[in-house]
């Protein structure tokens, strides 16, 4: 039988991905954007750096981490607080039945299927990380670790010859390339775009997500008012997020969100910044978007589902999964992160905000497991912010 620290920490190692996977796609992308891609019509954009995220991401990294690094302790107090209401369920259930909290509902063998298949949906996501300064051994590591050892020559060369491992690690490894020049922003555009037809939504979803915001702030800052290639990059970012949904993904959701929270947090921490041009108020998707615009993101979403499955055929590949027919434990992982993004960035911004509405409305149905999910996340997030009240810190 698993102890209740060990299962605690096999949870913590999975809710520390997401935040984990931003920096690495930040890293990977604060340099460049596409000047196209698989959203049609995209004007020529300008080489930029994205200043905010340089300066503020550090910050909230390790905010993060102080906070995830205490879930451990968090959860197990969670658990045993639990433990005598959920006495007739606990451990009852097996994997193919309905349940919903895992650690909660299921059996020990059944929780180490979830765990095993909650693996596994991460990978087909493309989360594969590479040793760095952020952490060592980090999730997935193994399966890439002779790519991460290779000569960067080598590694381009096996990412141009589609092995989809060796592209993961080509942009991870980004900052080893000459980055401003035009013939390394259009390799790693291509390597982008390739793992979104592969299905691995990591970093093409999240990284295409962040280079439409930073080529709108960019063209905000330089001419103070909203515009119709504003407009164009920010219903293209919420296209990418919303096409991650439909696939039960919450990393494109999470990038979003991200990028809009460093956005307001830069205008407060930065005394060199143009203050007038960070107004959150004034470049906000929920103000400057209209019924209208939003409207058309379902007719987007699918655009960009046929587009991918387009170039899936011509590589002699099949059709996406529908997300009918994706695996039970993606809908579970689903309705937990979504839990998790409404307690650490707002339930308003996640559930209400309404640039996400459409979205939310089509690809989010409240249950009474969602319901208790969130419960439980505030709960967490009230023993998070004890810790952090107290001055608790990672010693990582």
């Amino acid at each position: 039988m698993l102890s209740n620290v060990k299962k605690r920490e096999v949870m913590n190692l999975k809710s520390t991905l997401i935040f984990f996977s931003i920096v690495c796609c930040v890293a990977c992308f604060c340099f460049f954007i596409f000047d196209d891609g698989l959203v049609e019509d995209k004007p020529q954009h300008e080489l930029i750096t994205t200043v905010e995220t340089a300066i503020n991401y550090n910050i909230k990294t390790e905010r993060a981490n102080a906070t995830k690094n205490r879930e451990n302790d968090d959860e197990i107090a969670l658990t045993r607080e639990n433990e005598s209401k959920a006495e007739i369920a606990h451990n009852s259930m097996s994997f193919e039945e309905d349940w919903c909290v895992a650690n909660e509902d299921l059996t020990n063998t059944a929780y180490r299927q979830s765990i095993a298949a909650i693996e596994e949906w991460e990978r087909l996501q493309g989360l594969y990380f590479v040793d760095s300064e952020y952490k060592k051994n980090p999730p997935n590591s193994e399966y890439i670790s002779l790519y991460q050892a290779i000569d960067m020559p080598t590694l381009i060369q096996y990412a141009k010859n589609d092995d989809t491992l060796a592209m993961s690690v080509l942009l991870q490894r980004s900052r080893e390339l000459p980055i401003f020049e035009e013939k390394t922003q259009q390799l790693l555009k291509e390597m982008t775009e390739k793992l979104l037809v592969r299905g691995e939504l990591f970093r093409s979803v999240t990284g295409l997500i962040n280079s439409e915001i930073v080529a709108a702030k960019q063209r905000f800052r330089k001419i103070n008012k909203i515009d119709n290639i504003i407009i164009d990059h920010i219903l293209s970012a919420l296209t990418y997020v919303g096409y991650g949904l439909e696939n039960k993904s919450i990393l494109g959701l999470e990038a979003y969100l991200v990028s809009f929270e460093l956005w307001k947090e830069a205008k407060n921490d930065s005394a060199s910044y143009d203050k007038r041009s960070l107004t959150p108020s004034i470049f906000d998707p929920n103000i400057f978007l209209t019924d209208d615009h939003l409207a058309t993101l379902p007719i987007r979403i699918e655009a960009l589902r046929d587009k991918i499955n387009e170039k899936r055929a011509v590589q002699f590949l099949d059709p996406l999964p529908l997300p009918r027919d994706l695996p039970a434990i993606a809908q579970h992982r689903l309705h937990k992160d979504l839990a998790y993004l409404a307690t650490t960035y707002g339930e308003y911004e996640v559930f209400n905000a309404r640039a996400l509405s459409v979205l939310k409305n089509k690809y989010y149905e409240p249950t009474d497991c969602s319901k208790r999910l969130l419960k439980r996340e505030r709960l967490l997030a009230t023993y998070r912010d004890k810790y952090l009240d107290k001055g608790i810190h990672s010693s990582e």
